[in-house]
């Protein structure tokens, strides 16, 4: 856990979904999504971070049903 990345925006976007989450108090964070591709992304709390990597793809399917990503911030 993290707690410096508490509170950060975090999306998950696809085709026809959308759904936007706060990470918790640890820095945590989870979706549950649909079969599909899509994109995680995240905003940093204020200007005094950078995100290393703002955005990753993956899809869920048959062979993937969960996915873990970490966020990289400066």
């Amino acid at each position: 856990s993290n707690a410096a990345l508490q509170y950060w925006q975090v999306k998950v976007q696809g085709d026809q979904y959308v759904r936007i989450k706060t990470s918790d108090r640890n820095g945590q964070f989870n979706f549950y999504v649909p079969r599909g591709e899509y994109t995680l992304s995240s905003q940093p709390l204020n200007t005094n971070w950078d995100i290393c990597e703002p955005v990753f793809n993956f899809t869920i399917d048959e062979n993937t049903a969960a996915v873990n990503q970490d966020f990289q911030a400066i």
